[in-house]
């Protein structure tokens, strides 16, 4: 639709702007490094969606939420003082931008 024009190209923007934003490294702490690969299923599965939208597709919101499992395991890591809870905050600032790109792109959602 014709309304979706501005809402696509900002959407188009941010993704080029988040996309050269580094991924997280890995932590060497297993419980962080477990959410880490989480969060590697996470992004490949959102970024496809969003990429798809931003490039004029449909999709429904079905299957589209952020989990909100894996924000309240890594806020757990991150607020803990175990020896991953750098990384773990690394990876919510990550998922903050990524539920961000999701907001800016739920008009697109069919």
């Amino acid at each position: 639709m014709q309304e979706d024009i501005p809402v696509q190209v900002e959407l188009q923007r941010m993704l080029e702007q988040f996309q050269n934003r580094p991924f997280p490294e890995d932590s060497g702490d297993e419980e962080a490094s477990l959410l880490h690969d989480e969060l590697v299923e996470l992004d490949g599965y959102l970024m496809g969606r969003l990429l798809t939208l931003a490039n004029g597709g449909r999709l429904s919101l079905i299957g589209v939420q952020v989990c909100l499992g894996l924000r309240q395991r890594l806020e757990k890591v991150a607020n803990s003082g175990s020896p991953g809870f750098r990384d773990a905050r690394s990876y919510l600032d990550y998922l903050a931008e990524l539920e961000n790109l999701l907001i800016h792109a739920r008009p697109l959602f069919r």
